[in-house]
């Protein structure tokens, strides 16, 4: 009976599967239960190989990495280099992450040259090397690095470098490496020399040809990239990142942050129109057919002065097949009528996240017109929608919406209220009377909108406006608040469907809750996790309103906290 209990750990599998529940010191004490438990879980403790610099962080003794280098399928040396972890003899390496401190020669053992050359035993030894992750390292690679991964390698997984130099004898073989990646990350990178395609064709064994453009056109130079992550490349102008991502058919993610002018505009070579490609370039070099798979794009712009306009941002949603799209981030950009028409009209059956915090190009008609236009929308981030558009729209077909960050603009115009039905001039009582009523018969609009929703999760009204670049401001003068107001005396209770939700922002709306309208908050929503915001403008009363939500372990954030 008692053989017959434990049998199953005698499995391999079934061993090897309990281990990878365990924590790392867990499993070095299982190693020593036997010789059959230290070869099945000892590939757990050696497959994912992290060395940090931190000497309180425990590293493996020379002569265990040099025994178990064999099971070792990714290397990543932290915030220093060391030719003691470089040279245990590795076999099957598959991703090889690379950090330091630049310039640090205290966390450097052995000479660039040294190091230059073990790396090159890496890259002879290991031909199964895929992913590269190289974070600021020191030394920057060399020549003959670029040239022996673009030589060794016929296609890499992965290639993300953040804060480094390609110097412009590397430039060409760095570029050949960047064609056979199926994952690139470029973060604050800075390429030296003109890349020219004389360069290139050298690197490449490609004939020559008249321009760079034209080497990019080749049939034979379509990138593998799937994904492509460009933010703040220098020496690269932004033509010539556009240029790149036009060669790669099989792109599915783009994120693209265009290098800074100022940084650009010391290279004589480059002219206005490579730091700010016109309609027309993109236009020539995106096509319906350029980017049959691209279902991701990422557009950060924080540079007031130099945008990609309007119509070169629908120009690229024009590029994507239609009902491909499934999400836009476009923070700060310059979206606006074009941009948005191509949203509703081509991608509305498959837009699921919209973020375009700052976009001051979309106005209110077009929210109400995404809202009710696509259904497979979950996420959205706009600045405003007027109470007026809702109104006028049809109801929203996104009842998958998840997350809405938006202000809902209830403040009343001139001749809302009907003044020229009346005789007799209204009274100031009256006057005011009226617009509470309308006021309520908005809100409760609105909320009936909401309810809807019952997948929300999220649900932000604040009246902060978050600028293109991070900028917070105020709203103007608001009547009767012209915001949403949370009361039970305003309809609270028609929210009860949303049971789903878990966070709510309501910062600077000028709330007046009082204990009543917490305890429904609470009881319809049984999810509540979070609420922030100014509750009450009575600091004694606002408290006890944090007390008790507190107390019900809900997490409440002032205005100012994130």
């Amino acid at each position: 009976m008692h053989s017959a209990n434990h049998a199953a750990l005698e499995l391999p599998e079934i061993i090897a599967r309990v281990g990878s529940f365990l924590t790392r010191r867990s499993t070095v004490v299982c190693l020593q239960v036997n010789s059959s438990f230290h070869s099945i879980l000892a590939p757990l403790i050696y497959r994912n190989l992290h060395i940090f610099s931190n000497r309180g962080l425990k590293r493996p003794s020379t002569q265990a990495l040099i025994r178990y280098a064999y099971l070792v399928h990714s290397l990543s040396v932290h915030s220093f280099v060391s030719l003691t972890y470089l040279t245990a003899g590795y076999r099957n390496l598959h991703s090889l992450s690379f950090s330091s401190y630049r310039g640090n020669s205290s966390r450097q053992v052995g000479t660039d040259d040294e190091i230059f050359d073990t790396l090159l035993r890496l890259i002879q030894d290991n031909p199964g090397l895929r992913m590269w992750r190289l974070d600021d390292p020191w030394p920057q690679f060399s020549e003959v690095i670029w040239k022996a991964i673009a030589e060794r390698t016929t296609e890499l997984d992965e290639l993300v470098i953040r804060k480094t130099t390609i110097d412009e004898y590397s430039r060409p073989w760095f570029q050949r490496v960047c064609q056979k990646a199926k994952h690139i990350g470029l973060v604050e990178i800075t390429m030296l020399g003109s890349g020219s395609s004389e360069s290139l064709s050298r690197a490449t064994g490609v004939n020559s040809p008249s321009s760079q453009l034209d080497l990019l056109q080749s049939p034979s130079q379509s990138f593998a990239s799937r994904s492509v992550r460009f933010n703040e490349v220098q020496g690269m102008s932004m033509l010539d990142q556009l240029e790149f991502l036009s060669r790669c058919p099989n792109l599915q993610e783009l994120f693209w942050k265009p290098p800074r002018e100022h940084s650009l505009a010391t290279a004589s070579t480059i002219t206005n129109q490579e730091l700010f490609p016109e309609l027309a370039d993109f236009q020539r070099l995106l096509q319906p057919t350029t980017w049959p798979s691209l279902t991701s794009v990422n557009i950060e712009e924080d540079n007031a002065t130099r945008r990609l306009t309007d119509g070169c941002l629908e120009h690229i949603l024009e590029s994507i097949p239609a009902g491909t799209l499934k999400e836009l981030i476009c923070k700060g950009s310059l979206l606006g009528y074009l941009g948005m028409g191509s949203l509703t009209t081509r991608h509305f059956s498959s837009l699921s996240e919209l973020n375009g915090a700052g976009c001051t190009g979309i106005k209110s008609p077009m929210v109400q017109r995404l809202l009710e236009s696509c259904p497979q929308l979950s996420r959205i981030d706009v600045t405003e929608l007027h109470i007026r558009d809702l109104q006028k729209g049809q109801p929203w077909v996104c009842t998958r919406l998840t997350n809405l960050y938006v202000q809902f603009n209830l403040r009343l115009e001139q001749g809302d209220l009907g003044w020229q039905d009346y005789s007799e001039p209204l009274t100031k009582g009256n006057q005011d009377a009226l617009e509470t009523t309308r006021f309520i018969q908005d809100q409760q609009h609105v909320f009936g909108r909401l309810a809807g929703l019952t997948a929300l999760k999220a649900l932000d009204v604040q009246v902060l406006q978050r600028g293109f670049n991070g900028v917070i401001s105020l709203e103007g003068s608001i009547l009767h608040n012209g915001l949403l107001d949370f009361r039970v005396s305003r309809g609270l209770k028609m929210l009860s469907p949303l049971k789903h939700l878990r966070y709510l922002d309501v910062s600077q709306t000028c709330q007046q809750l009082g204990k009543e309208d917490i305890e429904i908050m609470v009881a319809q929503w049984p999810l509540i996790a979070v609420l922030r915001g100014t509750l009450n403008p009575d600091e004694q009363v606002d408290a006890a309103l944090g007390d008790y939500l507190e107390e019900r372990r809900i997490h409440r954030l002032g205005t100012g906290d994130f």
